[in-house]
């Protein structure tokens, strides 16, 4: 892609993603009291987008620099500083982060051609480049506030706060959301998509950094299908639809695991680590976590707010006993956690279907070219069907 042509590719991004990222921050006049709870903590959106314009826009102008794609030492080098005291100063850190970013970048663009998911366009523009363009900043994520009513596991509104809040500050925000009647929990992101660059929290596990850069990069990618922007559309509160989000979020982290394990293989991994071990086995915690879901669906079902509140609470100081430490355990946690459907706190089939659907399918691509036009779970189960 030529440096030119980067400068309009950045600003169209970021304005389609400014429209997606007002979603984080509308109210109507029923939440006037969240609003003004929440607005003293507000992450701007377009502040950060605006300023990290300003800056793509500069780098977009110098003589390109060569980034190896096979220099993994700059990327270990760059994570593993994050586990101790650095030697090196602020620029030589600052330096080496923005190499990291483009060894990374390139790698996994080199995986997605691999696998052939590239133009999502690529119909009506058969262009053999990636786009959006693989570009993302080591960042800690905004914090994201998310209701759910009491009497039922719902994602009502999300908001974007402020990232790096302390535990005192999110216990506040929430006893004041909660004192209105709902259920509320502060959660800290480990990367969000709604952001041209994208934000990926900083790991020193290097699998699990490539994985969540996949997996923000494929929910811009998907903006430009069906699923994704009605997604978007989701976010932005013109059409409540909690199987869309699961839906996205499921597929994401099906290729986001993929791409990760791939890229990983390919230059990270340690001599003889076995390619095949599955990071998908069922552990202890989330057989508990599954059967607090069912007992909580249960309770709430049956109309018993408190006692399913109370349970919550019962279980949050038994995990604890157990070495599974969770600040808060509600509605609000389930709502959130549930939009992932391989995640113990969902209790949405769309998961197990779209695993089996991926089984069936002999690449990644046919996957995706399956699923990227589902647009509820009635159309997944007639993919099904016909594959």
């Amino acid at each position: 892609m030529g440096k030119r042509a980067q400068p309009v590719i950045v600003a169209l991004i970021i304005s389609i993603l400014l429209a997606s990222s007002c979603t984080f921050s509308s109210d109507d006049d029923s939440q006037e009291s969240v609003s003004s709870i929440a607005n003293l903590y507000e992450f701007s959106i377009s502040k950060w987008e605006f300023d990290t314009l300003r800056s793509e826009l500069w780098e977009s102008l110098k003589p390109a620099t060569k980034a190896d794609i096979d220099d993994t030492e700059t990327v270990k080098e760059y994570l593993s500083s994050l586990l101790s005291e650095s030697t090196l100063n602020e620029s030589e850190i600052a330096e080496l982060e923005d190499k990291a970013e483009r060894i990374l970048a390139k790698q996994i663009r080199e995986a997605l051609m691999e696998e052939g998911i590239i133009n999502p366009l690529d119909a009506f523009l058969p262009l053999k480049i990636v786009f959006p363009p693989v570009n993302f900043e080591f960042e800690s994520p905004p914090s994201l506030l998310v209701i759910s009513p009491r009497d039922e596991i719902k994602l009502l509104r999300r908001r974007t706060l402020e990232p790096d809040l302390t535990t005192a500050q999110k216990e506040e925000i929430e006893l004041q959301v909660d004192s209105l009647g709902y259920s509320s929990l502060v959660v800290r992101l480990g990367g969000v998509g709604f952001t041209y660059p994208t934000m990926v929290i900083e790991s020193s596990n290097i699998r699990r950094t490539i994985d969540r850069i996949v997996e923000e990069w494929f929910h811009q990618y998907m903006f430009f299908h069906p699923p994704g922007f009605l997604y978007a559309l989701d976010g932005l509160g013109w059409r409540a639809d909690y199987d869309i989000i699961t839906l996205n979020e499921t597929i994401a982290g099906i290729v986001s695991k993929e791409i990760a394990a791939k890229v990983y293989f390919k230059y990270y991994a340690i001599e003889g680590e076995d390619p095949d071990i599955s990071e998908d086995e069922p552990s202890e915690f989330d057989l508990l976590m599954w059967e607090t879901r069912v007992e909580v669906d249960e309770y709430l079902t049956q109309g018993k707010v408190t006692e399913a509140e109370e349970y919550m609470n019962k279980r949050r100081d038994f995990l604890a006993s157990k070495g599974y430490h969770i600040r808060k355990l509600n509605q609000a946690y389930f709502a959130f956690y549930g939009t992932y459907a391989d995640d113990p706190a969902t209790a949405s089939p769309i998961g197990q279907d779209l695993q089996a659907l991926r089984q069936q399918c002999s690449s990644l691509n046919e996957f995706l070219n399956k699923v990227k036009m589902v647009t509820s779970y009635e159309d997944l189960q007639e993919t099904m069907e016909e594959t």
